[in-house]
């Protein structure tokens, strides 16, 4: 008990200098500071709850502005992306749309580059009508202007006629007499400078004159399709004998008519051997109406 008395400052221990008045006092003071400091630390945690509790606001708030920031940039970027979409077909819409222009516009130049050169084209080939018929006329007025001086002098053809067989391959001879011619003029002069009219065509002058003790007579030379000859499928005869770098093809001449030259004929018909015009045969033989050629080629020694 007396323990207890002096720890509770009622009764004074023999160490302690202190009044119990005294230590009661600075109980009461420590007591008061102690509630304070209860007090202090109290205002202390419900500020630093407030603290925390603004903390996870600002955090609260902060995540907020995050994700509206987010979201933003997220609506931003799909804008941007839906404005480059729409950016790039618009564009390739307008290049579609310039593209299909130029086409167009290409196709009508064209067109119309075209329907320009057929027209030119007709036109030069009416010029080159107009101007032919206009020749031709031309030739037709002065034959027949030299016909009537002729006439007046008392010249004329007698009717043509045509000559037996095909003069050579394509041509047909016409010939005709010529009659009173005045004994003051040349024979040939008057000949070689009258006009005459075969088959609906006009000839100003005959391709030769001739005469004997009786007639003087022309003859015209005229392409005629019936007289056109061809050649049978050609032959390849080996090496020219006697002839080296040579070989030698032979056809047979077809489409000879009665009373043809057959000779003349055939040195006046045409081949192609090998992709080389000829003129006509290297020689002719009475032998089938035969023609050989003579075709270059190394090889034959």
């Amino acid at each position: 008990m007396l323990i207890v008395a002096q720890n509770s400052g009622l009764v004074p221990t023999l160490a302690d200098d202190v009044s119990a008045s005294e230590k009661a006092m600075m109980r009461q003071q420590w007591k008061r500071e102690k509630d304070e400091h209860k007090i202090e630390v109290i205002r202390w945690i419900r500020e630093r709850g407030e603290r925390r509790q603004e903390l996870r606001l600002w955090q609260m708030e902060r995540e907020m502005r995050e994700d509206d920031r987010a979201r933003w940039k997220k609506q931003v970027e799909a804008e941007r992306l839906e404005w480059w979409r729409t950016v790039n077909q618009e564009r390739e819409a307008w290049k579609q749309e310039v593209e299909a222009e130029r086409r167009d516009w290409w196709v009508k130049e064209s067109h119309e580059r075209d329907k320009w050169r057929r027209q030119e084209a007709a036109d030069r080939e009416k010029w080159a009508r107009d101007e032919e018929e206009w020749t031709r006329r031309r030739e037709e007025e002065e034959q027949y202007r030299k016909e009537v001086e002729h006439r007046r002098q008392g010249v004329w053809w007698s009717e043509p006629w045509k000559n037996k067989g095909c003069y050579s391959s394509g041509i047909q001879a016409y010939s005709a007499h010529l009659f009173d011619i005045p004994d003051d003029l040349n024979w040939l002069d008057v000949c070689m400078d009258m006009p005459i009219q075969i088959e609906g065509r006009w000839f100003d002058k005959p391709d030769k004159c001739e005469r004997d003790e009786t007639h003087v007579w022309g003859t015209w030379m005229i392409g005629e399709p019936g007289c056109a000859l061809y050649w049978d499928r050609i032959h390849y005869m080996g090496c020219s004998a006697g002839q080296s770098g040579m070989k030698r093809y032979r056809a047979r001449l077809m489409n000879l008519h009665k009373g043809d030259d057959w000779d003349k004929m055939c040195s006046t018909t045409p081949a192609n051997i090998l992709g080389v015009h000829y003129d006509r045969p290297t020689v002719c033989i009475d032998e089938g109406r035969t023609g050989i050629w003579d075709y270059p080629d190394s090889s034959c020694h």
